[in-house]
């Protein structure tokens, strides 16, 4: 068993070696992540329908051989195979922004108009001045009867 010594030493050694990459490896290492990420959901939902990873390959038009270069990371996934491969299984991907800390942290932060209202998110500040009218309800009309 490890002790958190020995594992921060670990974390410590990966650190170092992703901090000795260059930026084109760095960037070739995140492409691989991302497209590892995309393949594990694509997994799954190929093995629900009990599909071989050649039959994964001929539903999108590629050979099964293209198709194990991917899953090694020899090759890397385009968006016109992810669309396919989307398409074929019945998929929808949803891409979103990840916040980092900082962002996080400034977006939880509430915002005052300088008038006493006090929010979470951005907003049109509202304007004070302005004077609408709205129509009478029935139960309005009792009330100022």
């Amino acid at each position: 068993m490890f002790t958190k010594s020995k594992i921060e030493e670990i974390k410590e050694g990966f650190g170092n070696l992703s901090n000795s990459l260059s930026q084109k490896n760095k960037f070739d290492n995140d492409a691989k992540v991302l497209m590892f990420r995309f393949l594990e959901i694509i997994d799954e939902a190929r093995n629900n329908r009990n599909w071989s990873r050649g039959e994964l390959a001929k539903s999108i038009g590629v050979s099964a051989s293209f198709m194990s270069q991917l899953y090694n990371g020899d090759k890397l996934i385009n968006f016109t195979q992810l669309a396919k491969l989307q398409d074929a299984l019945g998929l929808s991907f949803k891409v979103e922004r990840a916040m980092n800390e900082v962002q996080s942290i400034v977006d939880l932060l509430p915002k005052g108009d300088g008038k006493g209202v006090w929010v979470y998110k951005p907003f049109e500040a509202p304007d004070y001045n302005k004077v609408e009218n709205y129509p009478l309800t029935d139960a309005c009309m009792q009330i100022v009867a």
